[in-house]
């Protein structure tokens, strides 16, 4: 239970963090709403890390509490840990990439593992739900 825990805390400080820092730019940038067009903009890639990080951390964070109250094997504790490292992957790939016209390796690993492990997590919330 204590990974589990852990893991969503640290997806809740992705999140709010995410958060803080987009409202650092808009102060500094002057633009309190809206999205830069460019994909090299700082302020634009910090509102799609942070958006992504909406759109994934909080069903990730729910998915990975339930299956804590199932007492996961050792497998799906090192696989939530694994998600959690991939969600800040892709953060950090999104808000420190050149541009997000590029690819980039962390940003790669993040999306990739975030639908490999993340599919993972749901099957195995299936089997505990269908007993």
């Amino acid at each position: 239970m204590v990974v589990a825990y852990l893991c969503i805390a640290l997806l809740g400080l992705l999140l709010t963090l995410g958060g803080f820092y987009v409202s650092l730019i808009r102060g500094k940038t002057n633009v309190v709403g809206g999205v830069p067009k460019p994909l090299d903009d700082k302020l634009h890639k910090a509102i799609r890390a942070h958006g992504n990080a909406c759109e994934y951390n909080v069903f990730i964070a729910l998915t990975f509490y339930i299956l804590s109250q199932h007492q996961p094997p050792t497998w799906l504790l090192i696989c939530m840990i694994w998600l959690t490292i991939a969600r800040y992957a892709h953060f950090f790939g999104l808000l420190f990439c050149e541009t997000m016209a590029k690819p980039n390796l962390l940003r790669f690993f993040g999306a990739g593992s975030t639908f490999v492990a993340g599919s993972l997590m749901c099957i195995s919330l299936a089997m505990v739900i269908l007993g």
